[in-house]
Formats: C-alpha cells, sequence, structure tokens
C-alpha cells in the first residue's frame, strides 16, 4: 500500500508535525490524552498521537508495563526495540491484544498495533498506528513513512 503524502499536520499547542498521507482524514479522538488522530477509511488504518508530561525524564526512562498500565497483561509483545525519529532516541513495540481486553476493544476484527513512544521537549509522544492484523504488512510501509516524517520544532 503506498500513498502519497498531503500536507503536514500541524500542532502548535503539542509541538509536533506529522505528514499525513492523502486519503487520511482527521478522526475526533476517542481517548483522554489523545493530541491528534488519523485514519484511513477503506482500510481502517488508524494513527493517534498522545502527548503527556515527561518533565524531567528520558525515553530510556520508559517502560511498557506503565505505558500499557493497567493493561499490561492484555498486550501480546511481538517485537521491540529503539529506533531514531527526528533524530532522537525512540522505543518501538509491535504487538496485539489479547483475552477480554481484545474482545472488547475491537470486537471480531483482529488488529495489530506499532507504537513509537519517545521524551522531546519534555514531553512524553506515544504515536500508535493500528491495522487489521491480516493486511498489517501491506500497511507499514504507510506506518513507517508516517512515522519518520514526525518532527518536534524547538519550542519558542
Amino acid at each position: 500500500m503506498r500513498a502519497p503524502l498531503a500536507e503536514p499536520y500541524q500542532d502548535p499547542d503539542r509541538r509536533f508535525v506529522i505528514e499525513v498521507p492523502e486519503g487520511w482524514a482527521p478522526k475526533i479522538p476517542q481517548y483522554e490524552g489523545v493530541a491528534a488522530s488519523f485514519s484511513e477509511y477503506t482500510s481502517g488504518a488508524s494513527v493517534n498521537i498522545s502527548v503527556r508530561d515527561g518533565a524531567g525524564m528520558e525515553t530510556e526512562d520508559l517502560k511498557w508495563e506503565d505505558l500499557f498500565s493497567p493493561m499490561y497483561g492484555s498486550v501480546n509483545m511481538r517485537l521491540q526495540g529503539f529506533t531514531e525519529i527526528d533524530g532522537a532516541r525512540t522505543k518501538y513495540c509491535l504487538y496485539t491484544l489479547k483475552g477480554k481486553f481484545r474482545k472488547q476493544m475491537e470486537g471480531k476484527t483482529r488488529m495489530m498495533y506499532l507504537n513509537y513512544v519517545m521524551v522531546r521537549n519534555e514531553q512524553i509522544y506515544s504515536v500508535t498506528f493500528s491495522g487489521k492484523e491480516a493486511t498489517f504488512v501491506q500497511q507499514q510501509p504507510v506506518f513507517f513513512k508516517m512515522a519518520r516524517s514526525l518532527n518536534f520544532p524547538e519550542p519558542v
């Protein structure tokens, strides 16, 4: 799945910029702390960008157990590691949900998630891509391109 990138989305209150592909549209965030949310309606793929206070923290301080609390036991980690986004060390994980929590969140559609977390400008940014598990591999190039486009202007 290849999608040309459209105009960048800039959130001046949260201090990030991300390029959103054509065919993706903003949606009303469903969860507290989500600063921006976009979806591609034909595939069901989406991205949520959350921001919360991270004063005094570094990316290495972030632990999946804390980030997914209290539902960490319902997370099936498939892959995790570090990468770099906008010149900063960034944690990532690829996961699915399990048990009753999966059924509650997804219904009958099995989903897969790719989450990037980093501390920038004393804020914790969490960028979560989701897509149908059966077609996730085809969606990954778009997710990777969006993640690589993410940048954080210096505060004024």
